[in-house]
Order: structure tokens, then C-alpha cells, then sequence
């Protein structure tokens, strides 16, 4: 149906992707490949729309925060379970096995592999990480791997926390990427990955400092 001549065309309504589709598109495409605009052109065309938030930043930041609700619940009860005393790898577990045990259940899955897009886009990137560090149970379990170890500098610290947050996210978006490409997934389950992670995170950690840093302790 066509406008009657003389009046001015109304926009086309713009609905927001729902969290799902967007978050498969940000998975698939890359977060920078895309803009708002090709985000609202794809809502325009009816796919899977629901009320919601609309802009990149906004879904980016909407994914994490029901990401991190949905994996609060299992490492809240985890921690509970975990003795105060326990080592290095039991807390690091409690970071990790909430990620790795949604994965396995989900089905197909997206999370890891938007993690891993935004980590090259510096302004998603500090949108998922304040999202991320909103919870509870991810501080306390963050604080428990600092007590647990010798005391290292601040900065040095806060390197290793960052390089293993790097391999979290690249091993599990390795992982999740697989069965899309129709790859077999190495390792074969989610548990193994797990397994492998925490031997290697626990060697991150434990390493020997090699060089002066800054600040007192550990940041604990």
C-alpha cells in the first residue's frame, strides 16, 4: 500500500534484535563487522524481534548480564561447597566450571565465542568486563586464587588475571566454534577442556616472577 501523494512517507518501525538472534549474529558476523545500523536493519526485516535493547553496546551488555545471572546461581552453590582452605585449584574450578557446565547443557551456544569478538574491541570489551565483575561470586572466587598463592606484585597480578581470562574465553570459543564448522571438538567434552584449563591456569598463576612489580602484595 502506498502513501497517498503529498504526505510524507512514515520510517519503517525499527524493532530491536532479541538477545538470542543477537547474540548468534555477533557470534557468527564479529561485533565490528556489524553496525547499529545493520542491527536495526535486521529487526526491520522481522528477525526473531522482540522489546528490548537496541544499539551494539546495549545487546552486548544485555548478553553479558543474563550470561552472568545465569552462571551466578551454579557458583554461588559451588563456593559454598568449597572449603575456605582449599588450594588454588578448586577456586580457579569455581571460575571456570559454571562456563564449562552451561556450555554442556545449552545445547549450541554463542557466549564464548561474542567474549572472544569483543576482546579486541576495546569499548565492548570494558562492557563485558563490567558486567562480568559485577558478580558476587566471580570476586569472591578471584579473591580466594590471590589468597591461595605467594604474594605477587599488583601489576604482576593483574597480568596473570588477564591472561587468564585471554585463555578462558579463546579455549572455550575454540571449543563451542567446532560442531558450527562441522569439526570434531577437541577436546571431546566440556569437562576435558575444563581439565585441561585448570592445569594450565594453575601453572600461569604458581609461576615464578622473573621480574620487580609494583605494589605490596596481591591486590587481596
Amino acid at each position: 500500500m502506498t502513501e497517498p501523494a503529498g504526505r510524507e512517507a512514515r520510517p519503517r518501525a525499527i524493532k530491536p534484535l532479541s538477545l538470542p538472534a543477537a547474540e548468534r549474529l555477533f557470534a557468527e558476523r564479529g561485533v565490528r563487522a556489524l553496525s547499529d545500523r545493520q542491527i536495526a536493519d535486521a529487526a526491520g526485516r522481522g528477525d526473531a524481534v522482540t522489546g528490548g535493547p537496541g544499539t551494539k553496546a546495549e545487546l552486548v551488555r544485555a548478553i553479558t548480564r543474563g550470561f552472568t545471572a545465569e552462571v551466578e546461581r551454579s557458583r554461588v552453590a559451588m563456593i559454598a561447597e568449597t572449603d575456605s582452605s582449599a588450594g588454588i585449584r578448586d577456586w580457579l574450578r569455581c571460575l571456570i566450571r559454571p562456563w564449562t557446565d552451561h556450555f554442556s547443557s545449552a545445547g549450541t551456544t554463542y557466549f564464548a565465542r561474542l567474549c572472544e569478538q569483543v576482546m579486541v574491541a576495546s569499548d565492548l570489551k570494558a562492557v563485558v568486563t563490567t558486567e562480568a565483575c559485577r558478580s558476587p561470586s566471580l570476586r569472591q572466587a578471584h579473591r580466594a586464587v590471590l589468597r591461595s598463592l605467594p604474594a605477587l606484585p599488583d601489576d604482576v597480578a593483574a597480568e596473570r588475571g588477564q591472561i587468564v581470562g585471554q585463555v578462558i574465553v579463546h579455549m572455550c570459543a575454540d571449543r563451542e566454534r567446532a560442531p558450527a564448522d562441522g569439526a570434531a571438538a577437541q577436546p571431546p567434552s566440556w569437562r576435558d577442556l575444563e581439565a585441561g584449563l585448570l592445569d594450565a591456569l594453575v601453572g600461569i598463576w604458581t609461576a615464578p616472577c622473573t621480574r620487580s612489580g609494583s605494589g605490596p602484595g596481591s591486590g587481596r
